[in-house]
């Protein structure tokens, strides 16, 4: 029994574009024993030539409120909207998204934008969180949160029996 090294050159193209990823396996089968078999996995990552540590901004100052459908009995009568401004200004922009997945509206953009994006997330008032995120092209994420609070109205307590 022996063992044999082995010596791996993998080149990235000029042309690779961030945030892609090759998978290359190496598998080794013995000789002697047909089943006897090992692999070895690597991931190589495509990274951007600048280090973007940051995460987008999201500013926030427009929300409105749930007032008179803040029970669990009135609130599938209202709705509450909240906008937000996300920017990245190292590698821009990737992504905009919520949670939950409701109504969100956004400006359009491409990919790599460096410019403020306005979005728009509007859902009812049964839904007391929510948040904005948006995520730059190296995988930073950044958000606004909105918390309405807990329902208004009576409360019911359990008294076994």
């Amino acid at each position: 029994m022996g063992s044999i090294n082995v010596t791996v050159v993998y080149r990235v193209p000029e042309t690779a574009v961030a945030g892609h990823v090759s998978t290359a396996t190496l598998t080794a089968k013995s000789r002697l024993h047909e089943y006897n078999v090992n692999s070895a996995i690597s991931h190589f990552y495509v990274l951007p030539d600048v280090i973007d540590e940051n995460p987008p901004t999201c500013i926030s100052n427009d929300v409105t409120n749930c007032e008179g459908y803040n029970t669990a009995e009135s609130c599938a009568g209202g709705w509450w909207s909240a906008k937000a401004t996300l920017q990245d200004n190292e590698l821009g922009m990737d992504k905009i998204y919520s949670r939950p997945a409701d109504n969100l509206t956004v400006d359009s953009f491409s990919e790599g934008s460096t410019y403020p994006i306005n979005a728009t997330f509007t859902t009812s008032c049964c839904v007391r969180k929510a948040e904005v995120i948006g995520r730059d092209r190296l995988g930073n994420t950044g958000k606004c949160e909105w918390d309405l609070g807990s329902f208004t109205g009576k409360e019911c307590h359990y008294y076994p029996f």
